[in-house]
């Protein structure tokens, strides 16, 4: 199962041409030579860069997550259908990297086109009793997506969203207290984690945690995020005695580092580059919890350069194809 962020031109309308199910005969001696433009896409003024992110503010909900169909009748017809329709509302916003600039002057960033990765999503969603979003803690909102947490309580109203934002140990307690005050003001439920001091306490069992139990900035230990999912779930009024978590993330958030941390072992695969995960897995950590590890999944989301992304540890940098105009 690969991801696929990045197509040309011809493989993009070759894809929507076998998804429409239709055929196209080509037309000889009709060559049209299609010149582009070269975007300077890599250097923007600081007050540029203000302005195109307020725009990105007021256009986010233009960034969706594609629904599953519903039927089970055709269902494989049925899904690539909707994925075709949701590609093309998108396609709408979006032209090749390092073109797509829209009349507004920002990016709609490369997002999942692997309908297989997507389906991956849709049966974590249908599985579990809370849907968890791990994010990096030093950019959250880049990382959270609010259609994905519209799109669970689509499916089950009874389903709840988690956001961990892991790598906490990066930020400073005042950081950590201004997200607190942030997120509270949204009405968000969350918690503080990092994947890499959970394993190093698991090395060194003697070593104690300084904060307060009860301070909401405190960053969580492997043990207490279990607990804390546990109670979290238990919400949820269902018959099942056993609780399922989904964990959703952008490759390289540490989703699988988070999960090892919680088994207290490697039960999944991690590597430096973005996206090791390439199908979601089942791992009971005992008689009331079982996790869903959903691969990660890069959303459509707005952005200034898509440096931003590689920098963020979203996209490798083999993807890296903006090109500098002269100034």
């Amino acid at each position: 199962l690969k991801s696929i962020t990045e197509q040309t031109n011809l493989e993009e309308f070759l894809y929507e041409a076998e998804a429409a199910e239709k055929d196209f005969v080509a037309e000889k001696q009709n060559i049209q030579v299609i010149i582009q433009q070269v975007a300077n896409s890599t250097s923007i003024s600081q007050e540029k860069e203000r302005e195109l992110l307020e725009k990105i503010e007021n256009n986010k909900l233009l960034a969706t997550v594609p629904r599953r169909s519903m039927s089970a009748k055709e269902l494989h017809q049925l899904e690539s259908q909707s994925f075709l329709e949701w590609r093309r509302n998108l396609a709408k916003y979006y032209i090749s990297w390092p073109h797509n600039r829209l009349e507004e002057d920002y990016l709609m960033t490369p997002f999942e086109k692997n309908l297989d990765f997507w389906r991956q999503l849709w049966r974590v969603i249908e599985r579990s009793d809370v849907l968890v979003q791990i994010v990096d803690a030093r950019n959250p909102l880049l990382f959270r997506s609010p259609d994905l947490e519209r799109y669970v309580k689509e499916v089950g109203e009874d389903k709840k969203n988690l956001l961990v934002l892991n790598k906490s140990d990066l930020l400073s307690k005042e950081q950590r207290a201004a997200w607190v005050e942030y997120f509270e003001a949204e009405k968000l439920d969350f918690v503080f984690f990092s994947a890499t001091l959970a394993a190093e306490k698991l090395e060194n069992a003697d070593c104690v945690s300084e904060e307060v139990a009860n301070d909401k900035t405190k960053i969580l230990d492997a043990f207490e995020l279990t607990e804390f999912f546990k109670n979290f779930s238990q919400q949820i009024s269902n018959n099942s005695e056993q609780k399922t978590v989904g964990l959703i993330g952008y490759p390289n958030v540490g989703k699988s580092s988070t999960i090892n941390a919680m088994a207290g072992e490697k039960k999944v695969g991690v590597a430096a580059t973005p996206g090791k995960t390439k199908h979601f897995q089942t791992i009971i950590l005992d008689s009331e919890l079982c996790l869903l590890d959903c691969p990660g999944l890069v959303l459509p989301s707005f952005a200034t350069t898509k440096a931003e992304l590689v920098v963020n540890g979203i996209l490798p940098v083999d993807q890296l194809r903006d090109s500098l105009g002269p100034s």
